[in-house]
């Protein structure tokens, strides 16, 4: 059973395929790491909305969650390796090192892409990313 599936969350996707130019397996590993976080810290029986669209030259996937939200002061630190947040965000309430979001950065930035969060303290958390379409687009 996934933790997706044991939490009862509600995973919403919507979009039309999107070629951007880069790796797709770096890329997945990238987008499963966004992902993984808001399931890790979404409460039960919440809702995570994913969205993949165009714009602007670039592919976007967002990802927004119900969940614990990031604290204002943690929000600059959160791509630094090692780093956990709060008590919330614990070793202890979650599996975790504080290396995910510093590898998915990495590869964000290996694909001249940009990363941006919103966060609010128990309202949940917000992840979009962009990186250049490819000349398939």
């Amino acid at each position: 059973m996934t933790l997706l599936t044991y939490k009862s969350i509600n995973l919403l996707v919507e979009g039309n395929e999107v070629y951007v130019k880069g790796n797709a397996d770096r890329l997945v590993d990238a987008s499963i790491i966004f992902l993984d976080n808001a399931i890790k810290y979404s409460p039960k029986k919440s809702v995570i909305r994913m969205k993949v669209e165009k714009k602007n030259g670039h592919g976007i996937l967002s990802i927004a969650d119900q969940g614990t939200g990031i604290a204002a002061k943690d929000l600059s630190h959160i791509f630094e390796r090692f780093f956990r947040g709060d008590a919330s965000r614990s070793k202890n309430d979650s599996d975790g090192y504080g290396l995910g979001l510093a590898i998915a950065k990495r590869i964000i930035d290996m694909h001249s892409g940009t990363i941006g969060v919103k966060s609010s303290k128990g309202k949940g958390t917000t992840v979009v990313v962009e990186i250049p379409l490819s000349k398939r687009a």
